[in-house]
């Protein structure tokens, strides 16, 4: 399992469009980051009975498929 954050808008900052997806291993090194755009987000992925998922693509090669799942039911109010 490895831990995933999402960085957005801050207080000084709330109208900040960029967001980062970070994922980390269990050391908590970071292992990938995504930034995105909240208006674009629909173009990387699709709705699951699980959560959003979202495409992470490499800029190495096309082989290689990957989703991270953003669970949405687990934020807090």
């Amino acid at each position: 399992m490895r831990t995933v954050r999402i960085k957005g808008p801050t207080i000084e900052n709330p109208d900040q469009k960029k967001h980062r997806l970070l994922v980390f291993d269990y050391a908590l090194s970071p292992e990938a980051e995504l930034e995105f755009n909240t208006d674009q987000i629909g173009f990387y992925g699709f709705n699951t009975p699980k959560g959003y998922a979202v495409l992470l693509r490499t800029k190495t090669t096309d082989d290689l498929v990957a989703f991270a799942i953003l669970d949405f039911s687990k934020i807090n109010p």
